[in-house]
């Protein structure tokens, strides 16, 4: 990646991180006020969320560097962190690939 990628990439990762972060907060929340069910499943089920999204927080956003950075570029496009106009940013060859690579969640 080239140091004006990277440059755009780092600021883009950190507004990534920050949406990653708040969604899981949100999905939290609801797990905690969810009506029916008794503490212990709401336990179970918030144990079960920050367990799989730890996962994907480590594969998006730990480490970064200009190696892995196309790498963590296509994961924060494909967990729909990355709005288009940010990607459109990118440079053609960045965009394209990561386009014609990732298939959003």
């Amino acid at each position: 990646m080239k140091e004006s990628e990277w440059k755009k990439f780092k600021k883009l990762r950190a507004l990534c991180l920050e949406r990653f972060c708040g969604d899981v907060l949100h999905k939290a929340e609801n797990i905690c006020k969810a009506g029916g069910k008794t503490t212990h499943d709401r336990y179970g089920d918030l144990y079960q969320l920050i367990w799989d999204k730890d996962k994907d927080l480590a594969k998006a956003f730990d480490g970064p560097s200009r190696n892995s950075a196309i790498i963590q570029l296509m994961l924060m496009y494909r967990f729909g962190l990355v709005e288009e106009d940010e990607l459109n940013e990118f440079e053609n060859d960045t965009k394209t690939f990561i386009r014609d690579t990732v298939s959003r969640r």
